[in-house]
């Protein structure tokens, strides 16, 4: 009987596991040392990488500085690079002002234009203004007409600058008794305007006596789009000179411009007749 369990009753070696069970502590496997070294050795890679990125990106940038044309290949293909203008015949650039009541751009005209009934402008750049051409390439021989309008497509902008005028007064010495010359004569008055070398006085005096030479001397000069010289050297001396320093002259002017130039146009293929008579309202 020494020795067994009787049902019911707790035996001595259950009584001490019961009471020190709340006690027990299950025993801790340490970490190694190591573990985190997978990690650390990802993060070690990625930065050398990075590293050695950055490198080779500032060398790449340090040799396109010490080359531009390189960065130059890189923008631009053979096809898309400018090419230079060929000499031909000049005309007006259709972005910027010819006189001063008008900026806006005239409409395209293609010199294989054909006219037809959907489309009725002139062939080419105004059949008068052709004929005018003509005639001055019939005066002057092809050389010497293609060095002058390559002086009119050098001196026609920008306005103001030193370099276009130059161009378009040399244009005018040389080539002083031909159609184009009105026209270099007629721009000349607004680069003079725009001219920031010269005081205003003198940019007025001297756009003036380009414009009264235009007037005087070419009454006959057509340029493109049938854009008579003269008759525009008159509104832009009233609209730009007249206007604020003689008034009465310029109603003259003005005047003059509606009775004398009915057919006339601007470079816009307006009527220098109706423009006239809008700034005659305006002085009246």
């Amino acid at each position: 009987m020494f020795g067994q369990r009787l049902p019911g009753c707790l035996h001595s070696t259950d009584i001490r596991k019961t009471a020190l069970e709340p006690f027990h502590v299950k025993p801790v496997t340490p970490k190694s040392h190591y573990s985190g070294l997978p990690q650390l050795t990802t993060l070690v890679v990625l930065g050398g990488l990075s590293v050695l990125f950055i490198i080779i990106v500032i060398l790449f940038l340090a040799d396109d500085i010490d080359n531009p044309d390189s960065m130059m290949d890189l923008r631009l293909s053979s096809e898309t690079r400018r090419k230079p203008l060929p000499v031909t015949t000049g005309h007006f650039d259709n972005t910027l002002d010819t006189h001063g009541p008008h900026d806006r751009k005239p409409p395209p005209i293609s010199p294989t234009q054909t006219p037809n009934q959907d489309n009725p402008r002139p062939l080419g750049f105004g059949d008068l203004y052709e004929q005018k051409k003509a005639d001055d390439l019939k005066k002057l021989g092809t050389e010497l007409f293609s060095q002058m309008e390559d002086l009119w497509l050098r001196g026609r902008r920008p306005r103001g600058s030193t370099e276009s005028i130059e161009h378009l007064e040399n244009l005018l010495s040389r080539f002083p008794q031909t159609n184009r010359a009105g026209c270099a004569a007629f721009e000349l008055g607004h680069h003079q305007l725009r001219n920031t070398t010269l005081n205003p006085v003198e940019r007025l005096r001297k756009a003036e006596y380009y414009w009264r030479l235009t007037e005087n001397h070419y009454q006959d000069s057509v340029c493109e789009y049938n854009f008579h010289a003269a008759a525009n050297a008159k509104l832009s001396m009233a609209a730009w000179i007249y206007r604020h320093k003689d008034s009465a002259l310029a109603r003259r002017i003005l005047e003059e411009i509606i009775g004398m130039h009915p057919n006339e146009t601007d470079h816009l293929g307006q009527s220098l007749q109706k423009t006239a008579k809008k700034l005659l309202d305006q002085l009246n």
